[in-house]
């Protein structure tokens, strides 16, 4: 018993190292855009410093500047606003609805269920995992899109938070790299926490259907 206890351990200990590059690998870009948002700028521009960790002293200042000397906060409101289901989100949840079984909907009916309550008590939820998974889609699609709002907005008070921290937090040839990373770090927030909440359902979306046993 004693051994086969050790075994599983083992076995445990290797599966997270195995995985310990592919954690590295998802997490570096955060930690390096976190610990670049709190640094000084003699030290950002420096070519003796390391700039994977912090050598002068932690700051807040780019923080500070982004909320004080910026429209970060109506950026990231704008962000919030339009991230709603696109096209592709419609043909992923037509993908899922064909998942539930016909004899399910027919059931219902049966026991006199009419068609709008066999939609909102029967298959909408049997469909949450992929409802969940085409909101994140849509969500995150919307969040992280650069090119079509670099385009056609123009007016600061209606950028998104991705075009409105590159747009003027970069003038010219200067970078202003800690708000720059600052600002990284606060607009990958909300993603980090949507998925964290509604990882499961996220991944049954993608993975599993709406028949149970």
């Amino acid at each position: 018993m004693a051994g086969r206890v050790r075994t599983a351990r083992l076995h445990a200990a290797l599966t997270y190292v195995n995985l310990a590059p592919f954690v590295f690998f998802a997490l570096f870009p955060f930690y390096f855009m976190f610990v670049t948002s709190f640094k000084r700028n003699a030290e950002l521009y420096s070519l003796k410093s390391v700039p994977f960790w912090i050598q002068t002293g932690v700051i807040t200042d780019h923080y500070a500047y982004l909320f004080q000397r910026t429209e970060f906060l109506t950026w990231m409101k704008n962000s919030l606003v339009i991230s709603v289901l696109v096209p592709f989100s419609t043909w992923l949840l037509m993908g899922y609805f064909r998942t539930v079984p016909r004899e399910v909907e027919e059931c219902a009916l049966v026991d006199g269920a009419s068609r709008v309550q066999t939609l909102f008590r029967i298959v909408l939820p049997m469909a949450v995992p992929g409802l969940v998974c085409a909101a994140l889609f849509g969500f995150t699609l919307c969040w992280n899109e650069f090119i079509y709002a670099l385009t056609f907005v123009s007016q600061s008070g209606n950028k998104t938070a991705v075009v409105g921290v590159t747009a003027d937090l970069i003038r010219g040839d200067i970078y202003y790299w800690g708000s720059l990373m600052a600002g990284a770090v606060l607009a990958s927030v909300p993603i980090v926490v949507i998925y964290v909440w509604f990882l499961d359902y996220y991944v049954s979306g993608l993975t599993a259907g709406a028949v149970k046993g």
